[in-house]
């Protein structure tokens, strides 16, 4: 995890919205008579707005210790001051999706969910976690519930491998998460890439990922072990295409691992971004149209990204 300190904060550059998934959402902030400003020369009325974004080195590793003046957000294509960024408080809601993995050895899946659920469990005891497990519903508990479930009998996941399309799943999927009494919500998905999907992320989907605040993170495990890390990248399946018109949209990020061994060590590095998420804060003007938004940070470090949705959600 790299440390922002103030010998990197010295030019600026807009970071790129990631463009690879499955956590956060775009709320806004109920303002009150206190939290609203009238402009001199009707210039509209001002209220707050909040956003959850991680912020990743080159190496995919949180960049910790932003403050307000690394950021900057843009709505509309205006700026926006930034009025704080802190630590995210707020529990974390997650679901954890499998498709496709029958080819990878079934231990090694639930390997990864149980590292995952581990490592949200001791840093946001209090987080929600669901692990879909077709047929059976998706429920959501506790982290430090589903951990002490897991390590009772992590033999319990074995999903039907004629669950249907992700993509097909996801909305539903998404209408659980957005039940949770939390705006940070996230889907992660483990896939293989040559699962079947649509070409982009059809309309009512992404309606499905923006209506319940979402954000789509998602773990490709390329299981030919010859392939190399350009080629793997220019194989894009139907699903990947979605899952990356999700990513973008919603904020999250898209990694691969090359083979089933290396999945829980990218899922381990993923839930550390997830985790490190920042509030921001900033002044919205209600007049702008409300999408897009874009925030960047101000850094001299190679490769920075911003994970931050590209679109102001329901509360």
């Amino acid at each position: 995890m790299q440390p922002f300190t103030p010998s990197v904060r010295a030019r600026f550059g807009w970071a790129t919205v990631a463009t690879v998934i499955a956590t956060a959402a775009v709320g806004l902030v109920a303002a009150g008579d206190g939290g609203r400003t009238t402009p001199a020369h009707g210039a509209g009325v001002t209220s707050q707005g909040t956003i959850y974004a991680a912020v990743a080195d080159a190496k995919g590793e949180p960049v910790l210790g932003l403050t307000a003046s690394d950021f900057a957000i843009q709505v509309a294509g205006a700026a926006r001051p930034v009025v704080s960024a802190q630590a995210a408080s707020e529990p974390l809601a997650i679901a954890l999706v499998v498709d496709g993995l029958g080819v990878a050895p079934l231990e090694q899946v639930r390997l990864t969910l149980r590292s995952v659920v581990d490592l949200v469990a001791r840093s946001e005891p209090q987080a929600r976690i669901g692990i879909e497990n077709p047929p059976a519903a998706l429920v959501m508990r506790t982290a430090g519930t589903a951990a002490s479930d897991l390590a009772k009998d992590a033999q319990g996941y074995a999903p039907d491998p004629d669950a249907g399309p992700l993509a097909e799943r996801l909305p539903g999927i998404a209408k659980t998460l957005a039940k949770e009494p939390t705006r940070r919500r996230v889907i992660l998905a483990l896939t293989v890439p040559y699962t079947d999907g649509g070409r982009h992320a059809p309309a009512d989907l992404v309606a499905a990922i923006r209506g319940a605040n979402c954000q789509v993170w998602n773990i490709e495990v390329e299981t030919r072990a010859d392939l190399s890390p350009a080629a793997a990248a220019a194989r894009l399946t139907d699903l990947d295409n979605v899952l990356i018109d999700l990513a973008a949209k919603s904020g999250g990020r898209r990694d691969l691992a090359y083979g089933p061994a290396l999945m829980d060590t990218v899922a381990q590095q993923t839930t550390r971004l997830l985790l490190s998420q920042y509030l921001l804060t900033y002044e919205r003007d209600e007049t702008s149209p409300s999408t897009p938004l874009r925030v960047g940070v101000r850094t001299a470090i190679h490769g920075v990204k911003v994970l931050a949705p590209g679109w102001i959600g329901n509360p």
